[in-house]
């Protein structure tokens, strides 16, 4: 192995009589991407060696990836978001190819997200493409910036990166507290509050468990009792309670 090529002289050995001359054939076979420079040397019985100087470069499989980044935008927490990655092979030998976070990018994310690649590996034929499904479930609240590679059987590795904003919903009514007035038992007592989405991601609502913490009240009602709220949307709230017998 010479530089990423073996080489190899056949015949080997042979034997010359006075003035002869031979032909050996000199096969050099790449093992890897890159440039050989091998001198093959020609060593006689009795007398100098001579040698001869070799050089070839290699060019393994390749594969491309037809976009620079993956941007996976805002990913809600928990969730999985996924974006397509396109592959083709350049080159004029078929290429055996894997996908995976890059070196590092794990140990960086500290388990804050996860990549998932479907199919995860291929084998593509001279010009020929193939898509990637890659996901990320964001774990944590993180800003990800972080690269997955695309490594080739005897061919180099293609880096893309990757990018995405993981955040968590959050709804917020705009007064802490609601003022009911003075009211009677079993008589509702009225209010409007109003419920805001912080977030830029649609959000989905329920009141459904909102009575079990309040003590002493019978019965609340929200109108509307559930919903989704757009990016940094608000809706109104109205809201009757009726209060425990004394």
């Amino acid at each position: 192995d010479a530089g990423g090529a073996s080489v190899t002289v056949e015949p080997a050995v042979l034997e010359l009589g006075p003035g002869a001359e031979a032909a050996v054939e000199v096969v050099v076979r790449g093992v890897r991407p890159g440039r050989c420079v091998r001198d093959v040397r020609a060593v006689v019985d009795h007398g100098e060696p001579t040698a001869v100087r070799f050089e070839a470069a290699f060019e393994g499989p390749a594969v491309a990836a037809r976009q620079a980044a993956l941007d996976f935008g805002l990913v809600a927490l928990g969730d999985e978001a996924r974006v397509e990655l396109r592959l083709e092979n350049t080159s004029a030998s078929h290429a055996r190819w894997w996908a995976a976070p890059a070196p590092g990018a794990a140990a960086s994310l500290g388990g804050l997200g996860a990549f998932s690649f479907s199919p995860s590996t291929g084998l593509l034929e001279p010009g020929e493409q193939a898509s990637v499904t890659v996901g990320y479930r964001g774990l944590g609240e993180h800003l990800l910036d972080a690269a997955v590679a695309v490594a080739v059987s005897r061919g180099h590795t293609t880096y893309v990166g990757a990018r995405a904003q993981v955040v968590a919903h959050r709804l917020r009514l705009d007064t802490p507290d609601v003022d009911l007035g003075t009211s009677y038992v079993q008589v509702p007592a009225r209010a409007t509050v109003v419920l805001r989405n912080l977030t830029l991601l649609p959000t989905d609502w329920d009141t459904a468990t909102a009575a079990r913490t309040l003590p002493g009240v019978r019965e609340l009602r929200f109108d509307p009792p559930r919903g989704t709220l757009g990016p940094g949307a608000a809706v109104p709230l109205r809201v009757s309670l009726v209060s425990r017998d004394a």
